[in-house]
Order: C-alpha cells, then structure tokens, then sequence
C-alpha cells in the first residue's frame, strides 16, 4: 500500500479522472532509476514498462496492484497521461503570455503546465517545440502531476479552475504543424501503408524497410503509437503493433 502521502494525491487524481502511473523521482543521485546520476531525464520519466496501458483512474487499481502502487513502486512520483479529455501545454521558458486562466502547474526550475481541453474534431499529439521552449503533450503523452514528494503545485488546481478551451493561435499552430508533418510522412513513404500488416512483393524488402526506418525517424512525435515491427521471412509480411 502507497503511504499516505501518495495515497492522497492518488485518490486526488482518480476523482478527477486523471489516468496516472508510477514515474520516477530526483534524488540525491540525480534519479531514482537504474541509471541514477548518468539519467538523461531525472524524475521526468515512467517508471514501468507499457504505461500507456496500465495507467489507470480507478484508486483501488492504483493503490493494490503490483504493476502500479501496490508494490515497489508505492513511494513513486506520479505521471498523468496526457490525450484523453485533455492536452497540455508545456512551457520550459517560463509563464506563457495571452493564455486563458485553466488548470496550471509550475515546477521550481520555471517550468509551467497549461491544462487545455482536447477540441472536437482534432486530434492532438505530441509535438516537440512547438515554438522555441514549448512542447505540446498530447496522445499517449503524459506529464509529471503535482505530488508530495516532488517540487511541483498547482497554481491553478482542477478544484479552483475550469478546464479552458485552447487560445485559437495554438489550435492553428498544432494543426499547420501536424499538417507539414503528414506531407512529410506521405513524401517518405511513397504512399506506402505503414499503418497495418503489408505483403511485401519480391525484391522490394530491402527498398520498403528503409522506407519504414525513414518513416520512423521523420514520425518520431508520435512513435508510441507505431511502437514494434518485425519482418517475417515465412510469410513476407512485415508487421506493425499498434
């Protein structure tokens, strides 16, 4: 069982719906991970495999399952995913200007998080530097959540704020982003469909793998979406898990 601190803020979040999982946390060797001072990301990433799975809303899933905080992972830091009802706007240039008052939290390096609904119609991913300092965290993204063991607050919580809509300006730049990025997608592959099992015709492995590897690396914002492939000689067919 999470002790009590961490079992307030759990039971906090799963009001509210936030689908959460145990993350890592700083320490005084840099990270509570295996990798400890040499972490590229201290305390700024998940702590168990396939979280995009797990994550769940429900406080008793939380607090007793293993896979969660029911086991080695009960003093945890906690991360939310991101996408599901909302996106977030995650700013390392400190407070962003123009921004309607919604859910907002800051960390003690200036780094703020603006909470937005996810509009109708669009579907938000990831986008690293939207502008200069300001990543968007959408789709199976997920940020840190305020908690007691970590240096982050809320300045506006879910209980003192409404969710707000987005500001137009950001919907526009997201959506000229993610366009420019799928007509790169499109260029690369040669309008091969990457998104499904595919018969390879013979002699065009080699040609169709390198295509693929292009198409990962140009697709990289939203990679966890195209997660594994694999080739199978015996039916040459190449695999994607989604």
């Amino acid at each position: 069982m999470p002790n009590t601190e961490s079992t307030n803020d759990l039971a906090y979040y799963a009001e509210l719906g936030f689908r959460v999982f145990p993350n890592h946390y700083r320490t005084d060797a840099g990270c509570s991970c295996k990798d400890a001072r040499s972490c590229e990301k201290p305390g700024k990433h998940p702590a168990i495999k396939g979280y995009q799975n797990l994550a769940s809303s429900e406080f008793k899933n939380l607090t007793l399952s293993r896979n969660l905080f029911g086991g080695k992972f009960r003093n945890h830091d906690i991360g939310g995913l991101t996408g599901f009802g909302f996106f977030v706007v995650d700013s390392d240039k400190g407070e962003l200007e123009g921004l309607p008052e919604t859910w907002k939290s800051k960390s003690a390096n200036r780094g703020f998080h603006y909470f937005f609904k996810a509009p109708s119609g669009i579907s938000i991913r990831n986008i690293k530097d939207l502008i200069p300092g300001v990543d968007i965290k959408g789709q199976r993204g997920y940020v840190v959540l305020p908690s007691e063991i970590n240096n982050r607050e809320w300045i506006n919580s879910p209980h003192e704020a409404e969710l707000a809509d987005a500001p137009t300006w950001i919907l526009e730049k997201i959506q000229h982003h993610q366009t420019t990025q799928e007509q790169v997608y499109s260029e690369i592959s040669g309008g091969f469909d990457f998104t499904s099992a595919t018969i390879l015709e013979e002699g065009t492995r080699n040609e169709t793998l390198f295509k693929y590897g292009c198409y990962l690396r140009a697709c990289a914002d939203r990679l966890a979406t195209f997660r594994i492939w694999r080739f199978s000689e015996r039916s040459n067919r190449l695999l994607i898990a989604h």
